[in-house]
């Protein structure tokens, strides 16, 4: 399989941003097709209305999302497999629509069932989004991508939050879009200025989007949202001093141990950002499972052991850890798993 390279960057400021947008990413183009028009070559090349281009993984793994081949499927078979049942399905759905996302230049970025007007991809983002308004906000992180922006910024004009002596976390937005989507999404952002740790927060605090298939005037009302501080500030106060006193339980320290492994995917990894060794993550999981079987056999409503693994100093060994991480991609996994610790306050 011959894939040319993922175009992504990672500017530092908003200027660089628009700069980068207007460059590296002005010549995108969507044009709608029929699985018809596709032919994959050996190589995993494609020749379509607009030529024959070579392609990225998320590209392939995206145009095998519209033929139906689940990810796990497409990346563990031989290529020889792979490229069968692509060319298969390709025939056997030859009258699907789809929409095709490409550089002219050098690459096919990949496939949407969006129409092409509504899909927001990076071309679009800098054309139609009114950018230059946040030029006066702080951003702390952006990756533009072929098929997505992830941006987080801090509004030094909202309110901060003082959980305990020594942290004073500011707030402000995270923002990114679907993979080749109508789709933008705002989500609270949280970031303790001494450490410069963040966390995107859970829809619970207050997040929208925006569909750009229903309307286009969504873009207007969907910017004026966030010059507004649209943050549950009583309901963020009260979760983060939770996490600030509380400890796990078996329950939540299993739930978040799984999530945080599927993201490292390294055991010894895990259990050093919960402070436990594989002793103590054996005992609290048996402790849960123990707990869990006697609340079925006796009909009741499990209560679960408390372990003494404190929330804040999870999130925030986690939240700095993605700082070191050089993957921007699990930096990004790791800040939104944190973030979903403060749902645990309405769990209480």
């Amino acid at each position: 399989m011959k894939l040319v390279k993922e175009k992504k960057a990672t500017p530092l400021s908003f200027e660089d941003m628009i700069n980068v947008i207007n460059t590296d990413f002005a010549n995108v183009q969507v044009m709608g097709i029929n699985m018809r028009d596709l032919e994959i070559h050996d190589d995993f090349s494609i020749t379509s209305p607009a030529g024959q281009l070579p392609v990225t993984r998320t590209a392939i793994l995206s145009l095998c999302k519209q033929l139906g081949i689940p990810d796990p499927f497409a990346v563990s078979i031989p290529e020889d497999l792979l490229l069968y049942n692509i060319r298969r399905l390709l025939n056997e759905r030859a009258t699907k629509e789809a929409s095709l996302v490409y550089d002219p230049e050098d690459r096919l970025i990949g496939f949407s069932n969006s129409a092409p007007a509504k899909i927001i991809n990076l071309k679009k983002f800098g054309d139609e989004f009114p950018l230059g308004s946040l030029l006066g906000a702080e951003p702390r992180f952006i990756l533009l991508h072929d098929q997505y922006v992830r941006i987080d910024w801090i509004n030094n004009e909202w309110e901060q939050l003082h959980p305990k002596v020594g942290d004073i976390s500011a707030t402000g937005i995270s923002l990114h879009t679907g993979l080749l989507s109508s789709m933008v999404f705002a989500n609270p952002y949280l970031m303790q200025l001494v450490c410069s740790n963040g966390a995107v927060l859970p829809k619970t605090m207050g997040a929208f989007h925006m569909n750009n298939n229903v309307s286009d005037t969504r873009y207007q009302t969907f910017f004026a949202k966030l010059s507004q501080n649209f943050i549950r500030m009583e309901l963020l106060k009260d979760s983060y001093d939770f996490i600030n006193t509380r400890k796990f339980n078996t329950a939540r320290f299993r739930h978040f141990w799984n999530g945080l492994q599927k993201i490292l995917n390294d055991a010894n990894d895990t259990d050093s950002l919960f402070g436990v060794d594989v002793d103590e993550r054996k005992y609290y999981f048996s402790s849960y499972e123990t707990s869990k079987t006697e609340a079925v056999e006796l009909r009741i409503t499990p209560t679960f052991e408390e372990t003494n693994i404190n929330y804040y100093k999870t999130y925030y060994d986690i939240t700095d850890y993605a700082k070191k991480v050089d993957s921007v991609l699990t930096q990004r996994e790791l800040t939104i798993l944190a973030g979903k610790f403060l749902n645990d306050y309405s769990r209480n």
